[in-house]
């Protein structure tokens, strides 16, 4: 009887795969593709290897070696009992598969990426023969072809054992402005298998290919945007800038889409593409502002206990300075100031003083050409200045637009009185208002020959949490400071009453 009969398998090549057979005690034999072991060519016979056990139940266990030469494969085999007075036994077919080296890779591509080089492709068939993952491997081969006469061959440590169908290529690998062939390897239990072709790779200097040269004031609500290329090499590289959506902000472009006219005080973003002539290419972003201010720096002061910035406007800017937000991070009032721009020059700077000792956060915005503030902040730093000490008591009034004001808040309601300097004309007070973390600020403009003061201003908001300073203008000039600030903390509120009872007293307060 036979207890077990010989199972199927599936083997590399080179390696070796053994069938059992298990008998209740009788004489095993084999078959190979229907002949039995002794009637085999010796060439065959010479290769198998029989080796028989007995078990302490009493049976019969016989394995047969069989190596996995190419010859072998999809051979059948059977094993077979031999008993006295009894017709043999045959067990069922087993089939021996064997797994050779693997064909070439197909389908590979490369994408350049900004600062990298992306290969791709897909595996060539191969048998289960592990039952696990992976059953295949690759390895990736690069060279370095810029002098098409002379390939470098470039050592990867990383490119080796790959899993997936997949591999980018790190800076230390790729460098830009060269170009380079990649090849892939798969490799198996069995070997190593066949190269695939290869496929090109090129990347311009991705840190700084494409970039706004140079922005400068059309008018006050119109920017040209000028792009400078700086690919590597323009004989492998044809490099376009487009906008991600053309709206009514693009009034013009070049047939060259190299200049842009632009609405001012705008963000945006372009899509820089490079198609090279090594068959791949690569999109990425790029994004500017129009606004007046674009770079600023701030610190710490060395000459007195303030903060110290410096700005850059673009060319032929009409703004008039910078109006600065600095947000505590202890939750204190805002701080809002100004920084005028001195006659034509592009840079800006300044240091603000009389704060509070405090961590900052600063937002900064243009002042445009008629002395009003953008609401959105051109430029938000990220980075914080600490400022340890106090630095004396805010300066008298003398020489500001205004003499005096006063803020009061109630609810959501803003009570605001200014005083003028006298024989003042066509001036004005500003209020300027900004909830803590915002971005934006508001602004509301009261005029010295329309307003009668107090006035009330009423947000769609409880003033919780929002600061508030006023600041005199004349024409198109701003006080640098606000002549006073105010902030209504949370759950400090004052009460209805008190704002009806201030009311009907004004004229004799």
């Amino acid at each position: 009887e036979i207890l077990q009969g010989p199972n199927s398998t599936t083997v590399f090549l080179k390696q070796s795969a053994v069938f059992t057979c298990e008998t209740d005690g009788g004489l095993a034999g084999w078959r190979l593709n229907g002949t039995i072991l002794e009637n085999l060519p010796p060439e065959i016979h010479n290769d198998l290897v029989v080796l028989t056990l007995n078990t302490a139940q009493g049976s019969r266990v016989e394995n047969l070696t069989i190596p996995a030469k190419a010859k072998y494969n999809g051979t059948v085999v059977q094993c077979l009992v031999v008993a006295l007075s009894h017709p043999a036994l045959l067990s069922g077919n087993a089939t021996l598969i064997i797994q050779g080296p693997l064909s070439a890779v197909r389908d590979l591509s490369v994408i350049n990426n900004i600062s990298s080089v992306t290969i791709s492709w897909t595996a060539p068939f191969s048998l289960d023969v592990t039952g696990s993952h992976p059953d295949i491997w690759y390895s990736v081969l690069i060279y370095n072809v810029t002098d098409e006469n002379n390939p470098t061959p470039i050592l990867c440590t990383d490119c080796i054992n790959i899993t997936e169908t997949h591999y980018t290529f790190s800076p230390d690998y790729i460098s830009p402005c060269h170009v380079y062939n990649l090849s892939v390897i798969p490799l198996n239990g069995a070997g190593q298998g066949e190269i695939s072709g290869n496929a090109s790779g090129y990347i311009p200097n991705f840190s700084d290919t494409v970039r706004p040269s140079g922005i400068k004031a059309l008018s006050s609500k119109e920017c040209r945007v000028d792009f400078d290329s700086l690919g590597c090499n323009s004989s492998r590289c044809e490099i376009s800038v487009s906008p991600e959506v053309h709206d009514r902000c693009i009034i013009h472009q070049s047939s060259s889409l190299s200049s842009f006219d632009l609405c001012a005080n705008r963000k945006y973003t372009f899509r820089i593409s490079v198609l090279n002539s090594a068959g791949g290419n690569a999109t990425f972003p790029i994004s500017f502002t129009t606004y007046d201010i674009q770079r600023a720096t701030t610190s710490v002061s060395d000459r007195s206990n303030g903060i110290s910035m410096t700005g850059h406007f673009i060319t032929n800017t009409k703004a008039k300075g910078c109006f600065i937000v600095l947000q505590p991070e202890d939750g204190s009032p805002d701080v809002f100031r100004i920084l005028p721009r001195i006659g034509n020059s592009v840079i800006v700077s300044g240091i603000i003083r009389y704060i509070q000792p405090s961590t900052y956060r600063t937002f900064i915005h243009d002042v445009e050409h008629d002395g009003y503030p953008n609401e959105s902040p051109a430029i938000i730093t990220n980075n914080t200045v600490t400022v340890a000490l106090e630095d004396g008591s805010f300066p008298e009034t003398q020489g500001y637009i205004l003499t005096n004001a006063s803020l009061r808040l109630i609810g959501s309601v803003v009570i605001t009185t200014c005083d003028f300097q006298k024989d003042s004309k066509n001036s004005s007070c500003i209020l300027v208002y900004r909830q803590y973390g915002n971005e934006t600020i508001g602004i509301v403009e009261y005029h010295q020959d329309t307003t009668s003061f107090p006035v009330r201003l009423t947000v769609p908001a409880v003033l919780c949490n929002y600061t508030f300073a006023v600041y005199g203008k004349n024409n198109t000039d701003l006080d640098e400071r606000p002549i006073v600030t105010k902030r209504q903390k949370c759950g400090d509120s004052e009460s209805s009453a008190g704002l009806s009872h201030w009311v009907c007293n004004q004229d004799s307060l």
